[in-house]
């Protein structure tokens, strides 16, 4: 893990303390969460760029960053959306 700028060494080795102690589990949901509240702050900058997207147009254009075009091509929408 590296030490993000504004984060002092001795706040970084305790923030690493506290991860070490947690369970397997405990450190997967915090990663999960993580993850899901930077695909929602993606989601908002594409929206704030293009008011008009409709909400497939917006999972398209995350798509294309999280995969790049010739992956997010290949994308079937007509299978279930994963739920929140």
């Amino acid at each position: 893990m590296v030490r993000a700028r504004d984060t002092s060494v001795e706040a970084y080795e305790r923030q690493l303390e506290a991860f070490r102690a947690m369970t397997p589990g405990e450190r997967l949901a915090i990663g999960a969460t993580m993850s899901d509240e930077i695909r929602m702050l993606a989601e908002a900058g594409i929206r704030a760029r293009h008011p008009m997207y409709t909400d497939t147009q917006v999972a398209d254009a995350l798509d294309q960053i999280l995969f790049g075009r010739e992956l997010a091509a290949n994308v079937d929408r007509s299978r279930p959306t994963r739920t929140r």
